[in-house]
């Protein structure tokens, strides 16, 4: 674990870090020192120096202020601490304190630290696990200074080698993770050297202008005409993120067994996980270039529209313009059919209320290839809901489901959380009888408004279109 991402060591005393840092630095383990000075910490936030990423490993002084034991405020400042130098979505990291206070009442105080930082930090921010190493083993006293790296005896040092290596060598599940990571990093490394080797194959251009050259190829390759500047990082992304499914193979089979955690029972909260995960999975949590996937408020599409509609005269608003509310009705009618059931009808105010509060959505279904190439004289909509079913009950929820999952013209998400509406059980629902389209003009498309949920992934995007596709192609017949 030592070899991945940054470990870092915090002490209030830099003699007493030392010699974690040597003997890091004996390993070739890159690592950063951080002195626990309040005048440190004042220089690192005024300098507005970028956060450190990647930390998997910290050890921490447990006294940091100097108090006779350790206590309530040397936690809050190593949360403090923690919190200022490392960034929000740092992710899991291991928890080494590094103290005399160590081996007191089996390790009493660096678990008050570790369940301290579990409290008070963000979980981005939170270490996973703890581990103890007892400074006092190098120490003239219980409570001395630490003696010099250089001044350990041969037996120290080995001793001392073979503590920091076991105590970070990684356990269980977070071990399919680390493995994860490596293999992602080393992918990374070996798409870099090619794409590198490319740009160098002669010396009749500068290195710059050939590079450039691969990455303009390869972002053109994959927006086709419609590259510009603001979509150029985009298309590069996705092409070159490709390359690391075919290089990523992590080998973790020795680690862990996955089946040990088969029958683990799950709580609520972590059936709540679930639709995080469903979010992260299906749904961009960044920036981007619109596109097909985009999910725009309705409202903004048809103020968007209003422009081609009005250079139309004679043609009636209820005829051009399907509001919100047609949009809402057709859902609050597909209630009122099922509540006729006398076991749905107890539940048939809540779910209306949950439709009235809805927002209402365009989902962009134009086809990626026309959209690639530059080719879409018309952008394609599909109409529907993002719902949030947070607040139902479960019989509730099971009424609901019953009700949408069983119409044909109806296409329905996975449920997911929504960070911006804090719901963790939201639903887009797509009405394939809402189809819709615009110019693709650029005075049209810049008033298009993105909702809180930015744009679906490919695979749930080509999952919708193809259903469209399947409801726009059936063949019908004649029937009496």
């Amino acid at each position: 674990m030592l070899s991945q991402g940054s470990t870092l060591v915090i002490d209030d005393k830099i003699e007493d870090g030392q010699p974690i840092s040597e003997q890091l630095k004996n390993l070739y383990i890159p690592h950063l020192f951080f002195h626990a000075d309040e005048k440190e910490m004042i220089n690192f936030i005024e300098s507005k120096s970028q956060k450190i990423k990647k930390v998997r490993i910290i050890f921490q002084d447990i006294n940091l202020t100097g108090g006779a034991s350790p206590s309530t405020k040397d936690y809050d400042k190593a949360a403090t601490i923690i919190e200022t130098l490392l960034d929000t979505n740092n992710g899991p990291w291991l928890l080494v304190t590094w103290s005399t206070w160590s081996s007191e009442d089996e390790n009493e105080y660096g678990k008050r630290l570790f369940e301290h930082l579990r409290k008070e930090l963000e979980p981005g921010l939170r270490p996973y696990d703890f581990i103890s190493l007892d400074k006092t083993y190098f120490t003239a006293s219980k409570h001395g200074d630490v003696k010099k790296y250089s001044n350990l005896t041969g037996l120290e040092k080995g001793h001392f080698k073979r503590i920091v290596e076991e105590s970070t060598t990684e356990t269980n599940a977070i071990s399919a993770l680390i493995a994860w990571e490596k293999s992602i990093d080393s992918a990374v490394s070996c798409t870099l050297a090619e794409l590198h080797s490319l740009s160098l194959v002669d010396d009749k251009d500068g290195h710059d202008s050939k590079l450039g050259k691969i990455l303009y190829e390869l972002a053109k390759a994959e927006a086709g005409k419609s590259l510009t500047n603001e979509n150029f990082i985009s298309a590069l992304s996705n092409i070159l993120n490709s390359q690391l499914f075919d290089r990523t193979s992590p080998s973790v089979t020795q680690l862990i067994d996955i089946n040990d955690y088969e029958h683990i029972d799950i709580n609520s909260e972590i059936k709540n996980w679930k639709k995080d995960v469903n979010r992260l999975l299906h749904f961009s949590v960044l920036p981007h270039s619109k596109g097909p996937g985009s999910v725009y408020l309705y409202s903004s599409f048809l103020n968007a529209t209003s422009l081609c509609y009005s250079n139309y005269d004679g043609i009636a608003d209820d005829v051009a313009i399907i509001d919100e509310g047609r949009i809402r009705n057709d859902f609050i009618e597909l209630i009122n059919k099922a509540s006729l059931k006398a076991k749905l009808n107890p539940h048939k105010k809540t779910l209306i209320n949950c439709v009235e509060q809805a927002t209402c959505i365009a989902l962009e279904i134009t086809a990626p290839c026309d959209n690639a190439q530059n080719k879409a004289f018309y952008l394609k909509f599909c109409g529907g809901m993002m719902i949030d079913l947070g607040k139902l009950t479960n019989p509730e929820l099971e009424t609901f489901e019953k009700i949408f999952s069983s119409v044909d013209y109806l296409w329905t998400s996975c449920g997911f959380s929504n960070e911006k509406s804090q719901s963790k059980h939201s639903k887009f629902i797509l009405n394939s009888r809402i189809i819709l389209s615009c110019p693709d003009d650029t005075k049209i498309v810049n008033k298009l408004e993105l909702a809180h949920i930015t744009k679906l992934r490919e695979q749930i995007t080509r999952d919708l279109t193809h259903w469209i596709g399947q409801q726009l192609t059936r063949p019908g017949y004649t029937y009496m």
